[in-house]
């Protein structure tokens, strides 16, 4: 089954996740001017500050991933995480009419050639996954109990 019980599962898991970090980390270290505006869902908050705490809260989830906490634990922290992921994403495509100017995956956007639509397209695939795992093992525990 695809879910978090499954250690290569949690390893692409944990990579998604620091790769995402690191790339919104290193964004963050650059002199975007960009990122000094509000968050346009988040407004108190500064566009920075935001990829800074979910960069750190991601980082706390692989963490986590690591750790010897119980499969179920991992599988909640990784859906909340995924899920507030998918809420923000939905909020975006609400506010822009379709259009989602989203930094989730930080430096990558502005690094890659890659057309927009591709880069959308890496980014829903990666939080699609995020989201079949964990709530992959949030259902086996179900089915357990």
């Amino acid at each position: 089954m695809l879910d978090l019980k499954n250690k290569s599962v949690a390893g692409v898991t944990a990579c998604i996740l620091s790769l995402t970090a690191v790339l919104k980390l290193a964004k963050i270290a650059g002199s975007n001017e960009g990122l000094f505006r509000p968050d346009p869902v988040l407004g108190f908050l500064m566009i920075r500050e935001v990829l800074f705490m979910v960069s750190i809260l991601e980082i706390f989830a692989v963490a986590m991933l690591y750790s010897h906490w119980p499969t179920s634990w991992k599988s909640a922290l990784v859906a909340s995480l995924s899920s507030c992921f998918l809420v923000y994403r939905i909020s975006l495509m609400a506010l822009y009419h379709g259009q989602t100017p989203c930094s989730c995956l930080g430096l990558l956007d502005d690094w890659s050639m890659l057309p927009k639509a591709v880069s959308e397209t890496i980014s829903y695939t990666l939080l699609f996954f995020l989201l079949v795992t964990s709530y992959g093992g949030l259902l086996d525990q179900v089915k357990k109990n």
